[in-house]
């Protein structure tokens, strides 16, 4: 069966959006804020929080960015590793059976197929730092769409229709698959 982690708030869906806060002036204290917590703040601390993670690890002209509450440049894939280390903090905290994972299977959106062989390399090269700066190693990379057909295959029974579609409703493109 296919469990799912929630977030600390309890949601399936942690958004990929990290903020810095600063929490005491005095002795420059930052606070890291994933996802729904990053969201809830970002209107009054819109300079300090990064909302399009994904884009900035997929724009390989981008190599840093200029923190405020930090006072310095960091790399993109310093801020991404925020987001993977709070995943394995997640996944720590809410299963026993899941207490020693530290690898993944990095799903990727489609829209990688639209770019070079070396862009793709030095994307999945940006993204295996960040996991790994996060304390997850990265064993390999799928489609988004691969993944939805291998959870329906490893989720449902086997008395089900023997081809299925799979519509993945992508942030920019829908892609159609199908499992067989």
């Amino acid at each position: 069966s296919i469990e799912f982690l929630c977030d600390d708030i309890g949601l399936r869906c942690i958004p990929s959006v990290i903020a810095y806060r600063k929490i005491n002036v005095d002795n420059n204290e930052i606070e890291i804020l994933i996802g729904h917590s990053a969201i809830q703040q970002q209107s009054k601390n819109a300079t300090n929080t990064f909302d399009n993670i994904r884009e900035l690890l997929f724009d390989l002209t981008c190599d840093s960015v200029y923190v405020p509450a930090l006072d310095k440049n960091i790399t993109v894939q310093e801020i991404a590793s925020n987001l993977f280390r709070h995943i394995y903090n997640q996944v720590k905290q809410q299963n026993a059976k899941t207490q020693n994972i530290r690898d993944c299977i990095l799903c990727i959106p489609s829209i990688i197929n639209g770019k070079t062989n070396d862009e793709i390399e030095a994307i999945k090269s940006r993204l295996i730092e960040s996991a790994k700066l996060g304390g997850i190693r990265v064993h390999g990379f799928c489609l988004e769409s691969v993944a939805a057909m291998m959870a329906y295959e490893l989720d449902m029974p086997r008395d089900l229709p023997s081809i299925v579609a799979v519509v993945d409703f992508g942030y920019s493109k829908t892609n159609i698959s199908y499992y067989n």
